[in-house]
């Protein structure tokens, strides 16, 4: 590697790291300027609008244009951005701008889909008359039959697969993988990693975990490979009030699932799992978690125990968010009169 080249990189992270840092302090979000250039002059012509984010700012620009119009919109935004948002992304003039914004943009709604009750409850506090709906995303349904669970489990090894990034705003898997392997429940543990560990948890496993890494495969595929497995692990988020997404479509996994997530009736992960086919729940900081997954599969898991919960895929999902906004967009539209 040539000096030039090597500084040449380093150049180049510094001045990806300076624009990084400008837009935490002064834009909305990464995609500001692209949200101005296609909706400042933009003129709607609808009935009603559902404004999807993330990305935020185009549901900034776009719902001042509705509102100029007199359009009525429901605002459906999966995770907190600033007002809610114990530990928001922006600083200084962003984070100011952020506030001004989104109060305008929930000040306007005519309704609001919201992902957990935790979230709904803290928005409800904030404007107590907006009509909220609390509704997590659908899983979607796979078109081809599911493999059966594995049966033919080893005893003495324990296989563990996580689909999707591990990264900082998650809880720490860590301190689990070194007490299942200081349990010596099993000789041997085996964690595969399907996604990106953006923040190096498996970087320094303990000696008698074998961390496979593999890329991130589409969900028909995933199904099939998860079927090999003991266990299909989602981490929980540092926000209690966030429920990962990826707890929904792991309804359609031919696996036992794990969680590991807070356990107080407040945390969004473990009250959505906690009627869920085939869960278990633990908390990151449990003492003996080796204990408890040893029990959980020690059940014979049928495929039919697995299957999904009908009212979860996004077809009914679909159909409740379309008569929200049908009934709110509606109330909003006669109140305007």
């Amino acid at each position: 590697m040539s000096t030039a080249g090597a500084s040449g990189r380093r150049g180049s992270n510094r001045a990806r790291q300076l624009a990084a840092g400008a837009v935490n302090r002064l834009l909305l979000d990464k995609w500001e300027l692209w949200s101005i250039k296609r909706l400042w002059r933009w003129r709607p012509d609808a009935d009603a609008a559902l404004l999807i984010g993330h990305p935020v700012s185009p549901l900034v620009y776009a719902s001042r244009r509705l509102s100029e119009a007199g359009i009525p919109y429901i605002v459906d935004e999966g995770d907190p951005w600033v007002l809610t948002n114990p530990t928001p992304y922006s600083r200084g003039l962003s984070l100011r701008r952020g506030r001004k914004a989104e109060q305008r943009l929930w000040a306007n709604a005519a309704g609001g889909i919201l992902t957990t009750t935790q979230q709904a409850r803290r928005f409800n506090e904030l404007f107590p008359g907006l009509p909220t709906l609390v509704r997590p995303n659908g899983y979607e349904p796979l078109p081809e039959p599911l493999p059966d669970p594995a049966h033919d489990r080893n005893p003495a090894e324990l296989s563990i697969g996580h689909f999707g990034m591990l990264s900082s705003f998650r809880l720490d898997i860590r301190p689990l993988l070194i007490r299942l392997s200081e349990s010596g429940v099993w000789k041997r543990i085996v964690f595969a990693q399907f996604g990106d560990d953006f923040a190096g948890m498996l970087d320094d496993p303990p000696a008698d975990v074998k961390i496979e890494r593999h890329p991130a495969y589409p969900w028909n595929q995933v199904a099939q490979r998860a079927s090999k497995l003991d266990l299909a692990l989602v981490v929980g988020n540092l926000n209690p009030d966030q429920l990962p997404s990826k707890a929904v479509q792991y309804l359609t996994l031919p696996a036992p699932r794990l969680a590991v997530t807070g356990l107080t009736p407040d945390n969004a992960l473990a009250a959505y799992v906690a009627d869920k086919p085939g869960w278990l729940a633990i908390s990151p900081d449990d003492r003996c978690p080796a204990r408890k997954i040893k029990a959980h599969l020690a059940r014979t898991w049928s495929k039919e125990d697995l299957s999904p919960v009908p009212g979860e895929a996004w077809p009914e999902v679909a159909e409740a968010i379309a008569g929200f906004v049908n009934n709110h967009a509606a109330e909003k539209r006669g109140s305007a009169k």
